[in-house]
């Protein structure tokens, strides 16, 4: 049972707020495709940024990777450039 309130708790407490862009879902959308034009996107809001606590190795391996230890989590899709997400989802 502790674990499940610990998954609530990371899930629907207060973290840390982060700055974040306050633009339109077509600013969003026209910024992502300038940056990064071949890579599938994923309109959200109301996410978290959860930063992992993984071994050294793993994350070594993370990192060699081109990738960060953190995972996003949404709890509400806008929209899905490969619709792989519903809208609400």
């Amino acid at each position: 049972m502790q674990e499940l309130n610990t998954v609530i708790d990371l899930l629907y407490e207060g973290g840390t707020p982060m700055q974040s862009l306050n633009i339109s879902e077509k600013e969003a959308i026209a910024l992502v495709e300038d940056k990064a034009p071949h890579k599938p996107w994923c309109v959200v809001k109301n996410w978290i940024w959860v930063d992992l606590d993984l071994s050294p190795d793993n994350k070594a391996v993370m990192q060699q990777a081109g990738h960060s230890p953190v995972m996003l989590y949404a709890h509400s899709v806008i929209n899905d450039s490969r619709s792989r997400f519903r809208t609400g989802d």
